[in-house]
């Protein structure tokens, strides 16, 4: 059946990891008991546990645990403590794997020198490639790089006008 409980859903995910042989799909199934753990779906929440499995994912090259690892390191859950600076370095990678929510966070740690020396010019470089994938809250923000002429940007009120329209346009 394709409907099953999240209890059925952990459990054969944790059999894609345990009870074969690793392949190429074994760090996505990593992320995905990291997920269960986190959420407490089908198994008990764990954050501790969460982390174990997205960093096993993240080093095995999974952009979204990646992603969940600097979260989890950015928000200091699961054990690890609050560090912005390896937060960075994870979402750099995933940015690197064109995952846009990475991009967007990056964007913003650059914008604001949070884990990496402050620089408007490559929080406009990571606002540009997550909006050119659709994300919202990155062409919000690259149309206000626009509209204030920050990051190597000219001040371009159409061009910001374009930007937030595309955003609201998804709302």
């Amino acid at each position: 059946p394709f409907r099953v409980s999240d209890k059925e859903h952990f459990a054969r995910t944790w059999r894609l990891v345990h009870d074969r042989s690793p392949g190429r799909h074994t760090p996505r199934a990593q992320c995905s008991l990291g997920a269960f753990y986190e959420e407490g779906k089908g198994v008990r929440h764990d954050e501790t546990e969460a982390v174990k499995w997205f960093r096993l994912a993240a080093e095995g090259g999974d952009a979204l645990a990646q992603y969940n690892l600097e979260v989890m390191h950015m928000k200091g859950k699961g054990g690890l403590k609050q560090d912005d600076v390896e937060a960075a370095r994870w979402f750099a990678l995933a940015a690197a794997q064109k995952y846009p929510g990475a991009q967007f966070i990056l964007g913003q740690m650059y914008e604001q020198g949070k884990g990496v020396v402050q620089d408007d010019t490559k929080a406009v470089e990571f606002y540009t490639l997550a909006a050119e994938q659709g994300l919202v809250s990155a062409q919000f923000n690259l149309g206000v790089m626009h509209a204030q002429g920050r990051g190597g940007l000219k001040q371009d009120d159409v061009e910001a006008a374009r930007w937030y329209a595309l955003a609201a346009a998804q709302k």
